[in-house]
């Protein structure tokens, strides 16, 4: 017994250094080694521009693997205090765990005005995961981050800028079955009802519009309360994550 609880320890030593030693040193931590020589030294230039327009301290960070712990945890806490101007909070973390298939852009708070949720969601699917399902890495990580730089200097005439308002198909044709069903399911049987009763009563239209309200309002995703940055900027859970 006493030997399985030695083990059990050890593991957990070994697990703690490994996720402690994934630090932000630079502009681009390439741990997980996805990202070529050339490319890496195009986006030390783009971070660099960013970083020395005062707009935003933007880090890159790829590992291997998250060990088992969420990304929205992994990423806030590698940034917190790390990245950023500490009165702005303008850090802003895109990690990338390649064994995990996912990705997340870590927004500071003092930035999530202009790279809100929308906006890195959007860059996040045009740039990230095709290419990523591609195993082109390099070249998704530069157009995200060329999309990331054109938003922050308000460079509209950028082929990469994105407003965050775009029509997004793929959202539409997951909503496109729930729409119909509500529809034909919910609805027309409601509105039949009413038509067909004649009653002056609106409790049919009442519980048609409150299905409405229910199955087909926007949903935002659960947000992390403010923290406070020591000798970096703060962050408070805003970015957006996905996967590949």
């Amino acid at each position: 017994m006493k030997w399985r609880l030695l083990f059990l320890f050890f593991a957990l030593c070994i697990f703690i250094n490994d996720t402690s030693a994934v630090e932000i040193n630079n502009y681009v931590n390439d741990y997980a080694e996805i990202i070529d020589d050339t490319t890496e030294d195009e986006l030390n230039s783009i971070l660099k521009q960013i970083h020395e327009s005062g707009e935003s301290e933007y880090s890159i960070v790829t590992i291997d693997s998250l060990e088992g712990v969420s990304i929205e945890s992994y990423s806030l806490d590698l940034a917190q205090g790390n990245l950023g101007d500490s009165e702005k909070n303008n850090g802003l973390l895109l990690l990338i765990a390649v064994e995990d298939r996912k990705y997340r852009f870590e927004v500071g708070r003092g930035i999530e005005y202009i790279l809100n949720d929308a906006k890195v969601g959007r860059i996040g699917r045009v740039y990230l995961k095709p290419n990523f399902q591609a195993e082109q890495y390099s070249k998704g990580i530069l157009e995200a981050s060329l999309a990331v730089r054109s938003v922050l200097l308000g460079d509209e005439t950028s082929d990469y800028y994105v407003t965050g308002n775009e029509v997004d198909t793929a959202v539409i044709a997951n909503w496109t079955p729930v729409m119909l069903f509500i529809i034909f399911f919910v609805i027309f049987p409601l509105l039949g009802a009413i038509f067909k009763k004649k009653k002056s009563d609106n409790k049919y239209f009442n519980a048609a519009m409150g299905a409405v309200i229910l199955f087909g309002g926007p949903r935002g995703g659960s947000r992390g309360g403010g923290f406070g940055g020591f000798g970096g900027g703060g962050f408070g859970g805003g970015g957006a994550s996905s996967g590949w």
